[in-house]
């Protein structure tokens, strides 16, 4: 497993520390009880922040990425890439980063082994835009909000959203596979294909960052996104004039087609 820091800091020692420590921040115990190539990376101060993180994203496509801030970063939350504020009142630099990375490796290794099994990873990379469900969606808000609160209960609502969303999980009643799809609340069908055919589309014209960063983290954590949603109706209909939003929330009409291809950020084709 591969996680990669960003630090956004101002102030020159803490630059310098962890320009300078990198891997000395870990604790022994937790480099031989985890075994994470990491990497560090310190915001230089242009371009801006979050396309500084985004283009590090890109070139670093099989690492999970958390920021380690000063202050209240709004845009990083914007492009969804998870982060701590530093809390240098009462601890000593090394006190802090050593906490802090301990914390999300420990939070990111996690996450990681929840979405090994493959009846886990095709739940939790619904597109979240599209899949229309209340009790879903506010679970998923409440994760990404609480995200890097340690006392948060990440493992136990995780499960629980897990175990909402196996619920909703059916084979079609007229169809002529045994596949199981995600139905949302307006009876929409989401499989999670087995081919890779589509070519998902992330740059240039109306995207943005989020587009990016989103085609490629999920909670933090690097995901395959060569793979897409198959999306449908339960009777295999048309699904000419049906209106969906696309990842940077572009409306998108469907055609005179059976089926969507849809990847996990939204991002249809």
């Amino acid at each position: 497993m591969k996680i990669a820091f960003v630090l956004y800091a101002a102030t020159h020692n803490i630059k310098k520390y962890f320009g300078e420590t990198k891997l000395g921040m870990v604790p022994k115990e937790i480099r031989e009880k985890y075994n994470i190539d990491y990497k560090f990376f310190t915001y230089p101060d242009k371009p801006s922040e979050d396309k500084f993180i985004a283009d590090l994203v890109k070139q670093n496509e099989d690492y999970a990425f958390v920021a380690l801030t000063e202050k209240n970063l709004q845009s990083l939350d914007m492009v969804g890439v998870p982060f701590s504020l530093l809390e240098l009142g009462v601890r000593t630099i090394a006190a802090e980063l050593s906490r802090l990375i301990t914390f999300w490796t420990k939070r990111i290794h996690a996450v990681a082994k929840t979405f090994e099994p493959m009846g886990n990873r095709k739940a939790l990379l619904l597109p979240l835009k599209n899949f229309v469900d209340e009790e879903a969606s506010n679970s998923w808000k409440k994760i990404t909000t609480k995200f890097s609160d340690r006392t948060f209960q990440f493992a136990v609502e995780l499960e629980a959203l897990l175990k909402h969303l196996r619920m909703l999980e059916f084979p079609k009643k007229r169809g002529s596979y045994n596949d199981k799809y995600f139905v949302d609340a307006r009876g929409y069908h989401f499989s999670y294909g087995h081919e890779i055919h589509a070519k998902q589309e992330t740059e240039g014209g109306n995207h943005n960052l989020q587009c990016l960063v989103s085609a490629k983290l999920r909670l933090g954590l690097p995901y395959c996104n060569e793979r897409h949603y198959n999306v449908s109706l339960g009777s295999d209909g048309s699904l000419h004039s049906h209106k969906f939003i696309g990842c940077h929330g572009n409306s998108v009409t469907a055609g005179n087609c059976e089926h969507l291809n849809m990847f996990p950020n939204d991002y249809v084709v």
